[in-house]
């Protein structure tokens, strides 16, 4: 998939992370870095005249992107941010020519300069993403992130989509609920929980519910999203076999959870970000349980810019559902109000078992009590309470 579909997704305001499957590397220590390699490549250049002139070159327009970048980075505006970016921008286009011509001249093995082209140019795409993108009226900002997966797809899996009929709002996409065990357990602990948290309150909790924020004209394709997990302040709890908004006095889920899973697609979760944003989302959660990263973003109101939630923001209380978000050396942990951490069913369940085994304890207790007074001549009916 082109990058440039995907870039309508986020707003760079600026861009400071690159978010890996497996871990969130800062972009300032990805160009630092870059700039320490491009050293160690004049370092091991020929003593020769041609070959240290074209060093020099490398080595002034490879050290200095790490440099642009942290300008950018502290930029006051859009504007600042985008010329600073290009600036970097070319110097490492700059970068990229002299590399080839010392592989053409035949000056250094290519071998050993193929990776540095091949991360100039992987650079040089997502600075340009993060231009293109502090040039879009979106609404999410500030935002840090760029998805590795951008520039470096994972594969898609998992069930094809089925197809519909545009002018129909079918209860199902024909996904299935969870691509793993993992996946689905955080799907229903979150669930479950929520709802025990509101429960007896007007709040409506599901998990991969489908989603219809407006109604279509016959021949049109309703838009939609089944979140992992919505929260809609001011709907009853009752079953739906789907969330048509239209149908619930107009009222969109404040709040939605996404659990990543391997077969995620960056351009998924882009769509799903761009799509709550616009059809009313105030809070947004996303976590990755494999990886441990969590993220999100928050507003007020609609008319409000988003904040970013990050994990150094953590421990963070989500305004609108007062739950709290904690990262862990284990992964993330989430808790009610007063304290009490959410549980899964199996603790639910191993709580219920323990409270009924201390029920039948006390009743044992009182049952021997009651057979000592009757062996005693005593009849407990006569006691006097007071």
């Amino acid at each position: 998939m082109e990058t440039q579909n995907l870039i309508s997704a986020f707003k760079f305001q600026p861009s400071s992370f690159i978010l890996y499957p497996s871990k969130v590397l800062p972009l300032k220590e990805r160009t630092k870095q870059y700039a320490l390699r491009i050293i160690r490549l004049y370092s091991a250049l020929p003593q020769s005249t041609v070959a240290q002139t074209i060093g020099k070159q490398v080595f002034r327009s490879g050290t200095s992107i790490g440099a642009h970048y942290r300008e950018a980075s502290r930029a006051r505006s859009n504007a600042e941010f985008k010329s600073k970016m290009q600036v970097a921008i070319q110097e490492l286009d700059e970068t990229d020519y002299w590399l080839d011509l010392l592989i053409e001249a035949e000056l250094f093995p290519s071998p050993k300069i193929e990776p540095l082209k091949a991360e100039t140019n992987e650079l040089i795409a997502i600075f340009i993403t993060c231009i293109k993108s502090a040039s879009l009226p979106f609404p999410l900002q500030p935002s840090a992130f760029i998805l590795y997966n951008v520039l470096v797809p994972r594969p898609a899996c998992g069930m094809v989509q089925t197809p519909i009929t545009s002018t129909q709002y079918p209860d199902t996409d024909g996904k299935p609920m969870a691509d793993n065990t993992l996946q689905y357990q955080w799907i229903v602990y979150l669930v479950e929980n929520l709802r025990r948290h509101f429960a007896g309150q007007t709040v409506f909790v599901a998990g991969d519910l489908l989603w219809y924020p407006v109604q279509v004209e016959p021949g049109q394709t309703p838009p939609r999203q089944a979140p992992d997990v919505m929260v809609v302040l001011g709907r009853p709890q009752c079953d739906r076999s789907s969330y048509k908004q239209w149908e619930e006095e107009g009222i969109a889920p404040q709040v939605v959870f996404e659990i990543i899973s391997p077969s995620n697609t960056v351009a998924e979760m882009a769509n799903k970000q761009t799509f709550y944003a616009r059809h009313g989302v105030l809070e947004m959660y996303f976590y990755d349980p494999d990886s441990g990263n969590f993220w999100g973003f928050a507003r007020e109101t609609l008319d409000d810019e988003t904040r970013l939630v990050m994990p150094l923001d953590l421990p963070w209380t989500s305004p609108l559902l007062k739950i709290r978000f904690e990262q862990y050396e284990q992964g993330l942990s989430v808790f009610y109000p007063d304290g009490e951490p959410f549980k899964t069913l199996q603790e639910f369940a191993e709580e219920r078992d323990r409270a009924l085994a201390r029920a039948a304890q006390t009743q044992q207790h009182l049952d021997r009590a009651l057979a000592k007074l009757k062996e005693l001549g005593i009849d407990p009916e006569t006691l006097n309470p007071s």
